[in-house]
């Protein structure tokens, strides 16, 4: 195709510009897998060798990063040739509702839908992307078919913003459209609160789907420790709960020491602060023992909530109009 003079045609959106600069970071790639230089060249070479774990699944990463905007701490990232979790998951999934799987360059992404369609099923999410450095396609849930509206295939997009072609067709619509879709986005606390509380309830989601124990487990984690990193913006509420009872501050006195001989059996209880305040910067043991104790809160919060859900959804509890804090759920224990 002649190359088109940069002045003929309309400015190329960001977007692409953005994702033609992820490609060409690949060049040292392309000549070591295939002796090329360009991304274009790539795909016209003969292919040598498998390239998903050396080539498509590092170049999803820097998609994900440098052009939907996700962190390295925004998503997990589950690579390998097993088959049994996609590629990237984003952290939150609420905000977040899909997953991406990469494909090596000399695969059919039609041979791989039932795979991710029993992605976007186990976790019951809206949809599942798959790449394979040529094509994008975006499964639905329930559907066999790409929805067309966001699918794309690469190389138009790549010589549009090396001027090779006009930046207009449904290619160029439809990135567009995907960008606008999976971005990485920051939803407000109320936000999230509304979005959660609109959404079906578990014995709808659950119905049919497998529940991924260890994703699960990873989420409360992470969930733990933003609620232990929260009770340092907030110092002032601790002190307020131990104002009003005298016996509340020797009461987690004792509860602290016992954590310290459980972590350090022949630690000396006399060497430990005598105020809490002290504890978060007492020490190696304090410190330790502090962050123990605010986690063991952290878990015991989460269990509530939890419990609390799973009651109303199987209709144990009446459902709140509103989400109830965790003050609501110990009403109720």
């Amino acid at each position: 195709m002649p190359r088109l003079s940069r002045k003929s045609h309309a400015p190329v959106p960001a977007e692409i510009g953005a994702l033609a600069r992820v490609l060409d970071q690949y060049e040292g790639r392309y000549r070591e897998l295939r002796g090329v230089r360009t991304f274009g060249d790539y795909l016209r070479a003969p292919a040598r060798d498998a390239d998903e774990e050396k080539l498509t699944e590092p170049l999803l990463a820097s998609i994900l990063e440098e052009v939907l905007g996700y962190g390295k701490g925004d998503y997990f990232p589950q690579l390998g040739k097993s088959g049994l979790k996609p590629d990237f998951t984003p952290t939150d999934l609420v905000t977040h509702p899909f997953v991406f799987d990469a494909k090596g360059t000399g695969e059919s992404l039609n041979a791989h839908v039932a795979q991710i369609r029993r992605y976007v099923d186990q976790r019951q999410l809206r949809s599942g992307v798959l790449f394979n450095g040529r094509h994008v396609r975006v499964y639905p849930r329930g559907a066999s078919a790409p929805e067309r509206s966001v699918s794309f295939d690469l190389v138009p997009l790549w010589e549009a913003a090396r001027g090779e072609r006009l930046p207009v067709g449904e290619d160029v619509d439809a990135f567009v459209r995907f960008v606008q879709r999976f971005s990485r986005r920051t939803l407000s606390t109320a936000d999230k609160i509304e979005q959660i509380r609109n959404a079906e309830p578990w014995t709808e989601r659950l119905d049919g789907a497998e529940v991924d124990v260890e994703f699960l487990v990873d989420q409360l984690r992470r969930l733990a420790a933003e609620l232990v990193a929260d009770v340092g913006s907030h110092p002032g509420e601790l002190d307020a709960y131990l104002a009003l009872d005298a016996t509340r501050v020797e009461r987690l006195l004792d509860e602290l020491r016992q954590i310290a001989l459980d972590i350090e059996s022949g630690v000396d209880v006399t060497s430990l602060p005598t105020a809490v305040a002290d504890w978060s910067a007492g020490g190696a043991v304090a410190e330790r023992v502090w962050r123990q104790y605010l986690l063991r809160v952290a878990y015991l919060a989460l269990t509530r909530i939890m419990l609390y859900r799973a009651w109303e959804d199987v209709g144990f509890v009446e459902k709140e109009d509103s989400t109830p804090c965790v003050g609501d759920v110990e009403d109720l224990l």
